[in-house]
């Protein structure tokens, strides 16, 4: 846990925080009560997919397998009010985080519970991220060799890779019909992904497809090292940058160009 979730939930004060008054919602009892299985080399919910003896087939890793089958939105299970659900921005409240933090704990408890009682127990590792736009959950079995298992869960130098960006900004109401993804030599090698220097970059570049289709890549700081992405109609962007300004919103507009802060 990082010190961000550490102190969203409080457990300096102790560790009664973690656990949801109202239990595991009713949402996430549903997965954990079909259970999860193990085959080969890739461990899965329950009925694990065919795929599995080939695993990791097309994909490029194990692990890659694993996040494909595994990974799922928290707040897709999980009742919370969105901040913008009717904006060019989807985003949750402080509250709506801590709620899905804690049912992401109680689930990765319920996880770690069914991979003991396996035929032959696995090592897993439940993954939790919450942040301003949702929340993420996602199991892997452990392996040694794997890049990404990390002592420190804040060393991570890929950050946002164009995978995660791309299924984030793909829920959107706002995403465009038509928007070209499969772009970005950086999809075919996650593993170089730096959000440092490739981050912006990326941004730029998804921004002229979305140019191309009529839309705007939008930015909204939300705190001193927060940013929500949204997508917003291109003649509706002159109309929100003035918004923002009356608002006193730190914004910017991404372009095959250095972004434009207003």
């Amino acid at each position: 846990m990082n010190d961000r979730a550490a102190r969203l939930l409080g457990v300096r004060d102790g560790f009664g925080g973690l656990d949801p008054e109202e239990g595991l919602a009713s949402g996430l009892r549903t997965w954990v009560d079909g259970g999860i299985e193990s085959r080969g080399e890739v461990v899965s919910w329950a009925p694990i997919p065919a795929d599995a003896d080939d695993a990791p087939g097309r994909l490029v890793d194990l692990y890659d397998w694993e996040h494909w089958h595994n990974d799922f939105h928290l707040e897709d299970f999980v009742s919370v009010d969105y901040t913008y659900a009717d904006g060019p921005i989807v985003g949750v409240d402080v509250d709506a985080q801590r709620t899905l933090l804690r049912q992401g704990i109680a689930l990765a408890r319920e996880v770690g519970r069914l991979a003991g009682e396996l035929s032959t127990p696995i090592p897993l590792r439940c993954i939790i991220k919450v942040d301003e736009t949702n929340g993420k959950f996602a199991f892997y079995r452990i392996r040694p060799e794997d890049s990404w298992v990390l002592d420190d869960l804040d060393g991570d130098d890929r950050g946002y890779d164009p995978d995660t960006i791309r299924r984030r900004l793909e829920l959107m109401p706002t995403c465009p019909e038509g928007l070209a993804w499969y772009w970005d030599q950086c999809d075919d090698d996650i593993g170089s992904w730096n959000s440092e220097t490739d981050l912006q970059p990326y941004l730029r570049l998804l921004a002229d497809r979305c140019r191309a289709v009529d839309t705007a890549l939008i930015g909204v700081f939300t705190s001193a090292d927060g940013l929500v992405l949204g997508f917003l109609p291109s003649d509706k962007l002159e109309r929100f940058i003035v918004l923002a300004a009356t608002a006193k919103a730190e914004i910017v507009i991404y372009g095959s160009v250095e972004p434009v802060e207003h």
